[in-house]
């Protein structure tokens, strides 16, 4: 096996633990057991915190024989983690929105004959759309119409 050796300063090492974290929470936060994605690195990254003084940050579990980040760590991340989904939720809000009204105004087969750039053009009118309407009314005005 190969070793490689990264130097840091105590400013990055921080940053690679929310890196890590944030890394290890896309990767298993919707499975619902191991084996999980990363954990091997994961636990390698976590071992040095106390080296870096960063052992309020991170602890040891002499049961489980594993690193976890703390509660105060986790609450950090959890504020940067609650602004993506909020972004991710409206952007595929209206993406999704907008493929679907795309497909029922031109249809599937006039779309699997468009490249990428005509797609995201022909797109844009419904995304300004619903863009508007979400900056405006939230999701008042979401209801499910026919459920047959």
């Amino acid at each position: 096996m190969r070793f490689i050796n990264i130097r840091m300063n105590l400013n990055q090492y921080r940053d690679l633990l929310r890196l890590v974290y944030l890394g290890d929470w896309m990767a298993n936060a919707i499975k619902e057991s191991p084996p999980y994605l990363f954990e091997e690195v994961e636990q390698h990254i976590l071992s040095y915190a106390k080296e870096a003084g960063m052992d309020r940050s991170v602890v040891f579990d002499h049961e489980s024989k594993k690193y976890y980040q703390t509660a105060d760590f986790d609450q950090e991340m959890q504020e940067i983690i609650e602004d993506y989904e909020n972004y991710i939720f409206w952007e595929e809000l209206a993406s999704r929105l907008a493929e679907r009204d795309l497909v029922d105004e031109i249809g599937e087969e006039a779309i699997e004959k468009m490249d990428v750039l005509e797609i995201v053009k022909a797109k844009e009118p419904f995304l300004v759309k619903y863009y508007q309407e979400f900056e405006k009314n939230g999701l008042e005005n979401i209801y499910i119409v026919n459920s047959d």
